[in-house]
């Protein structure tokens, strides 16, 4: 506030001869023109990166990236770089070098991912020879890193004996043009959620369940489905010095409900207690997860319970 003030602090014009301007004002005025352009830059930056479905910080690691790899990359193959998206999806872009496009060919690429020590074929492509660049994306899963492997091609070409593989990509070399071909096999890491991987199976599986769910974006968002049930839940969390905090404690409610739990520094023990008054002790047993427990209070009351640990925002966000 006191910059603010000064920068636009009111003098009165004095009478006669005017004098050139002292050292402050122009220093006053050097501090504005910076500021106003340093304001235009991050203005045209947070929208390019919205455009390009990218946080600010994750585009200029993409052009230092680019420019990085350029000193290392093979002029005569594709120039491939890599993000994760505001999904938290792995991204791919391939380009087309001018070599590679003077051979005049399609690409044509094949995904597969890794599943019980066998790879199993995902999806193949054939891009067309007019397109210079593509996208490729990997679906980040919960809790679970996923192994891929790429296979790329230039077909319908006349032939090279160069190899066009991208920088730190594998190249297979054959005697027909067909049978030659880029790989690479990269990680693709999942998404945190406190809810357990198993748990998340389970849920897929048996459609009829009480569940709970987070989002990609918000871990430490609950989200408690209870289909058309009518239900009463508590909602508590526990820290490592063993005290006990009410998040919520509501009755009466149908459908879908959301309960967000604080950051802390260290992880916290989250419970959640669900009541159906509508259901007898077995049907409410039949509707839990395995996951789940079947308790009593001390009214005689039977509801469900599930306990989470929730890490730390910190721990999973980088």
């Amino acid at each position: 506030m006191l910059l603010r003030e000064w920068l636009l602090k009111e003098e009165k014009a004095k009478v006669g001869r005017p004098k050139l301007a002292n050292e402050a004002e122009i220093k006053k005025s050097y501090i504005l023109i910076a500021s106003s352009l340093l304001i235009c830059v991050v203005m045209l930056l947070t929208f390019v990166s919205i455009l390009k479905d990218m946080t600010p910080f994750e585009y200029i690691n993409s052009i230092v990236g680019i420019k990085l790899d350029g000193i290392v990359e093979n002029k005569d193959g594709f120039i491939v770089s890599s993000r994760y998206n505001q999904k938290g999806n792995y991204i791919l872009k391939i380009k087309a070098s001018d070599t590679v496009k003077s051979y005049s060919g399609s690409y044509n690429y094949t995904t597969y991912y890794l599943k019980n020590n066998n790879w199993v074929e995902f999806e193949t492509k054939q891009i067309p020879k007019d397109k210079d660049s593509f996208e490729i994306e990997f679906e980040s899963l919960k809790n679970e890193n996923r192994t891929w492997k790429i296979k790329l091609q230039i077909i319908n070409s006349s032939g090279t004996n160069k190899s066009y593989a991208p920088s730190s990509w594998q190249f297979v070399d054959a005697n027909k043009m067909e049978d030659k071909y880029a790989y690479k096999v990269f990680t693709v890491k999942g998404y945190y959620s406190p809810v357990p991987l198993d748990e998340s199976k389970e849920t897929m599986k048996s459609k009829d369940k009480i569940n709970i769910s987070t989002s990609k974006n918000d871990p430490r968002t609950l989200v408690l489905d209870a289909f058309d049930y009518t239900y009463d839940v508590c909602v508590t969390y526990t820290d490592t010095s063993g005290k006990k905090t009410n998040i919520s404690n509501k009755k009466g409610i149908t459908g879908k409900s959301n309960y967000t739990i604080p950051n802390f520094k260290q992880s916290v023990k989250v419970t959640v207690k669900v009541w159906i008054n509508s259901l007898s002790k077995k049907e409410l047993e039949s509707k839990k997860l395995s996951t789940w427990t079947l308790e009593e209070d001390k009214n005689k009351k039977s509801y469900i319970t599930v306990t989470y640990i929730l890490k730390p925002e910190e721990s999973y966000r980088n």
